[in-house]
């Protein structure tokens, strides 16, 4: 390797570092709190916010004196309260999912050597990273579970159109509306507590965490 192309490659490495310190910056000090804010607002201001017995009447409604159990909507088109849901809180997951890929690099950029012996600074990143690859696991089973969700009701509905004397399969639409906006609340609320939880970590040992690893964008005086 000539001297050329190595000064070459350094070079790239730290335009490359700078580009991470400079994306971290915003996502400690911008995203993750943004990200925390408005998951807190679709559980507070949405159907979410109202108890399970309320959420599960939205999705279900007796039937005229029989008492039988319908959707809440006409069973051969989609659940607007539950897609208002997903589209309401997609970009937010966008967003954070972006958030977790930067400050993983980031604390991987800033592991150090074998030799320095710092076992404190190496258990905190590997607990943080533990955290991030906690909520980007998360976030991989909601999307899963989204489309999921849409190809086992659509299969049904696919079904009732053929067989509509058979009520079972108006009650299984229900009931999946139902544990849809279950799952969607929980997994919601854990994603909130994630940034919480994330963005506390890094505030609080921000210098344990960097380490003696710092190069000339280090971001120390955002703190």
């Amino acid at each position: 390797m000539t001297a050329t192309s190595s000064a070459a490659g350094q070079e790239v490495f730290e335009q490359f570092e700078l580009n991470i310190s400079n994306r971290v910056e915003k996502t400690i000090c911008e995203t993750l709190p943004q990200c925390m804010k408005e998951f807190d607002n679709i559980l507070k201001n949405t159907i979410l916010s109202r108890s399970i017995n309320d959420i599960i009447k939205v999705s279900r409604e007796e039937n005229s004196e029989e008492g039988k159990i319908k959707s809440e909507i006409s069973p051969y088109s989609a659940n607007k309260s539950i897609d208002s849901l997903f589209k309401e809180a997609k970009p937010t997951m966008y967003s954070l999912s972006d958030a977790i890929k930067t400050l993983r690099v980031w604390i991987l950029l800033h592991v150090p050597e074998a030799t320095d012996g710092n076992n404190i600074q190496l258990e905190l990143q590997e607990k943080i990273l533990g955290e991030l690859r906690e909520a980007e696991s998360q976030l991989a089973d909601d999307h899963a579970e989204i489309a999921a969700y849409y190809l086992a009701r659509g299969k049904i509905i696919r079904r009732s159109e053929k067989f509509p004397n058979i009520h079972d399969y108006a009650r299984f639409i229900a009931e999946t509306d139902e544990r849809q906006f279950l799952s969607t609340k929980l997994s919601l609320t854990t994603l909130r507590n994630s940034c919480s939880s994330i963005s506390n970590a890094i505030n609080k040992n921000f210098e344990t965490v960097v380490g003696s690893r710092r190069s000339n964008t280090d971001i120390r005086g955002i703190y």
